[in-house]
């Protein structure tokens, strides 16, 4: 009945409350060593949680790194499948800017990860997510006859756009998303007039 709904409610509340605290401690303790050589039980003591409570939510170290990493990838696959070939219109880029938007997001979670103490393997787990997602929203526009080159153009503006977060780390964020998505935006337009050539608006219009 009623009761049981609000505990759940609670109880989930409860939840992300704990995970916050423990993903909090943890990153804390990444900038002063590496995540190898954290222990659970300095997270907890940080974190201010029992042990039991800690292995409620987390196996070990590498499953509560999995999840600080799955946390952001999740935010950012979900910015990325917005951007549509559809309805571009030149110059403007808005699906790209909010990409940056929920990369500078986390700015403070990807200075950590990507530090000497951090997990360099990041890097590749973001580019695959934001690649996947680029490819599924860029080869939908192209139906069954998706280009072979997809795949390396897609790797292509995945890197570049991490690439390009991380000088903006390094700038200390000098770069508005703004700045970044029509940069982005803009050279992927330049790949996607390759990759059709000059058949394909011919094409779209006999449609």
């Amino acid at each position: 009945g009623y009761h049981t709904m609000k505990d759940k409610t609670t109880c989930n509340r409860n939840a992300r409350r704990t995970r916050a605290l423990v993903e909090g401690a943890f990153l804390e303790l990444m900038k002063e060593k590496p995540y190898t050589k954290i222990s659970v039980r300095e997270i907890t003591e940080k974190a201010d949680i029992n042990r039991s409570t800690f292995y409620l939510h987390y196996q070990d170290i590498y499953d509560l790194l999995d999840q600080v990493e799955a946390g952001v990838t999740d935010s950012v696959a979900e910015a990325i499948r917005q951007i549509r070939r559809e309805d571009y219109v030149p110059g403007k880029h808005p699906f790209h800017v909010q990409v940056f938007q929920e990369l500078m997001k986390h700015e403070e979670i990807f200075r950590i990860l990507f530090s000497k103490n951090g997990d360099i393997d990041f890097i590749y787990k973001l580019a695959t997510t934001m690649g996947d997602g680029l490819y599924k929203g860029w080869s939908s526009y192209y139906g069954d006859q998706i280009p072979k080159e997809m795949e390396m153009y897609v790797s292509y503006v995945a890197f570049g756009m991490i690439g390009m977060l991380l000088k903006n780390l390094q700038l200390n964020a000098e770069w508005p998303p703004e700045k970044m998505g029509h940069l982005a935006g803009e050279v992927t337009n330049w790949l996607d007039e390759g990759l059709c050539g000059s058949d394909k608006k011919t094409k779209h219009e006999v449609k």
